[in-house]
């Protein structure tokens, strides 16, 4: 009896540990990283972009929103521009860069906050910088066979912090306040692949895992907004595409 028990035991054990690595191996194969940043020449004819291939960012519509609560109070940095600082594609289907995000305003609560206007680095009043980030294509398979064909944008130094908002010291949020995480991107008009002179993305919330603060439910936070991204630079006004592996 006791040996039939240890027999199960084992097989119990042994049944276990192919599942566990069955899910490790599902999980590796439903994300795919990397791929091509192409574009149509003056012939016609499709070719790779070359690397460090400078872009820049418009706004789709008014502003663009950065959304959390701390300590219960729900807190809005609302922006009217957006410009990229040395962004650029490269080689492989990844993207590095910052973000310079202007004319910002706080509300806490639905009230706009003096206190807690946005000052980069003390000096540069309505203005939020993004530190360096890293932003590759990532092909995303779903449960049911179905791909989401995404960016993801996170820390040049991996799990580090994308924004300081710097305010003021008589802010009642602080006079910094951190973001860390990542942020999924999304072609709005799925047209990812589709050669144009410019493409419009927005979050992908599924797949954004943003914080301010701390890394907890309570301070989740999500972007709002929508932001063209066009070429510059000796191939400006070609129209372009991604496409993932």
């Amino acid at each position: 009896m006791k040996q039939s028990r240890l027999r199960l035991k084992v097989v119990g054990l042994f049944t276990l540990i192919l599942g566990v690595m069955a899910i490790g191996a599902g999980i590796a194969q439903a994300e795919n990283s990397g791929g091509s940043w192409t574009y149509i020449n003056s012939a016609g004819e499709l070719k790779i972009l070359p690397n460090e291939q400078p872009i820049n960012y418009n706004l789709d519509s008014a502003t663009s929103t950065l959304l959390t609560k701390i300590a219960g109070v729900k807190v809005e940095f609302i922006c009217t521009g957006i410009a990229a600082t040395e962004a650029k594609l490269l080689t492989g289907g990844t993207a590095l860069g910052s973000l310079k995000f202007s004319g910002c305003s706080t509300k806490l609560n639905g009230a706009t906050s003096v206190p807690c206007k946005p000052n980069a680095e003390g000096k540069e009043s309505g203005v939020i910088k993004t530190l360096k980030m890293v932003l590759t294509l990532l092909l995303h398979k779903l449960p049911n066979g179905s791909l989401d064909k995404i960016m993801i944008a996170e820390g040049d130094v991996g799990s580090g912090p994308l924004i300081h908002v710097e305010t003021s010291e008589e802010c009642s949020i602080g006079e910094t306040v951190l973001f860390g995480g990542k942020v999924a991107l999304i072609d709005c008009r799925l047209e990812g692949e589709v050669h144009l002179l410019e493409h419009l993305i927005k979050e992908f919330e599924p797949l954004t895992h943003l914080w301010a603060i701390s890394d907890t439910a309570e301070h989740a936070a999500h972007l709002d907004g929508s932001w063209f991204i066009h070429l510059i630079g000796t191939n400006a006004f070609k129209e372009w595409a991604a496409l993932w592996n």
